[in-house]
């Protein structure tokens, strides 16, 4: 019994000794674990000789985590325009579909040799994410899969953003360059839902637009559903606010006070935000696809008068000129039993035409730029 008790101090003894060595291994080896559960390195990267085939495929594979191998009758078709493509530099829109199924298709869009807009209809699995943790972790390693892919740098820094929500169980995280907001107003870390994530690149005073943006939605079975990077599409034409805050609001009060003459009310206050607008009729240049800060200057009266409550004046921020004007309305139930209705129809209105004028922009100064060739 001695002899046994001997054994186990002497081990004991030892064991003390070579503690610090020890905990630097676990320490090594917890740090592994943490690293290797987040990322997932792409296999390739695009490069400019590369096929159309293989350019979709990557991506259907690498990005969306589809294993295109278990399944069959896949075709893979590209719009292309007038011209025959001579790369997949050519190709605007693609679809990707499989199994001789109408659900299982993946549309891809292209713009400046870079992925646009990735969408995925439902495809059933038996999977299911259960918590905000294993939905972003999937997010997290679609990011890095796609940077690695287009060899970019924003899809990186936005990874990095949702390592940090991970790390602090936080649905906004902000720094000095980007934004990262993960679901709607209202929803917190443990009520988890399928939610949209958006990462924004900070621009002029702390400013954020979705001109700089990356969304990305996943569905119920973490199978990415959509990805729009509106990075490649929309330059920057300035961050010059050659216009400050006061000019504008100064600029801005004639103009609202006119109109609130004309239907007998006042003037009261004026909130001011920076916001960031497509130079759609080419005021600053040729370019319809550049950005350019403005200022929104929105007046509030006095009083409300045939539903105006104030009076919106927006303005170049690099030269001062007015880009657009009108009154800010304002409905309620009590007045108007569908007025919700119709604030919904508008905004659903509104987003639409947003969104098919500026991809219908790019399009057609995409074939004009062909037609001259």
């Amino acid at each position: 019994m001695l002899d046994i008790m001997r054994l186990i101090t002497r081990f004991l003894k030892r064991l003390t000794n070579k503690l610090p060595v020890l905990i630097v291994i676990l320490v090594l080896l917890s740090s592994l674990l943490v690293l290797t559960s987040l990322p997932v390195q792409a296999q390739s990267s695009i490069q400019s000789d590369s096929d159309f085939n293989t350019v979709a495929r990557n991506i259907v594979e690498q990005v969306g985590g589809l294993n295109l191998s278990s399944h069959s009758n896949i075709t893979i078709t590209g719009s292309y325009g007038p011209e025959t493509p001579k790369s997949w530099h050519d190709v605007g829109m693609a679809e990707v579909s499989w199994d001789n199924n109408i659900n299982n298709s993946i549309q891809l869009s292209f713009v400046g040799h870079q992925l646009y807009h990735y969408s995925q209809y439902y495809v059933p699995s038996n999977h299911t994410v259960e918590s905000t943790e294993e939905y972003l972790r999937i997010a997290y390693r679609t990011l890095i899969a796609y940077g690695n892919l287009f060899n970019d740098t924003e899809s990186p820094e936005a990874a990095s953003m949702i390592s940090a929500a991970i790390q602090g169980q936080n649905l906004t995280v902000e720094n000095n360059d980007s934004l990262l907001m993960i679901g709607t107003i209202g929803t917190n870390w443990t009520d988890f839902n399928s939610r949209p994530i958006n990462w924004y690149k900070k621009l002029t005073d702390n400013s954020a637009t979705t001109y700089q943006s990356i969304y990305m939605l996943l569905h119920v079975d973490g199978s990415l559903r959509d990805l729009v990077d509106n990075i490649p599409m929309w330059k920057i034409g300035t961050t010059n606010l050659n216009v400050s805050r006061e000019q504008a609001i100064n600029l801005a009060r004639p103009i609202a006070e006119a109109y609130a003459k004309d239907i007998g009310v006042n003037v009261s206050f004026a909130e001011t935000e920076l916001s960031w607008q497509a130079d759609e009729n080419q005021t600053h240049g040729n370019n319809s696809l550049a950005i350019y800060p403005i200022w929104v200057v929105s007046s509030h009266f006095s009083e409300k008068k045939d539903y105006a409550i104030g009076y919106h004046v927006a303005l170049w921020a690099d030269t001062g000129q007015v880009l657009d004007e009108g009154p800010i309305a304002f409905y309620t139930k009590a007045e108007d039993g569908n007025a919700s209705i119709y604030t919904w129809i508008l905004i659903a209105t509104v987003a639409t035409i947003v969104t098919v004028t500026c991809f219908g922009t790019y399009l057609k100064r995409k074939n004009r730029k062909r037609n001259l060739k």
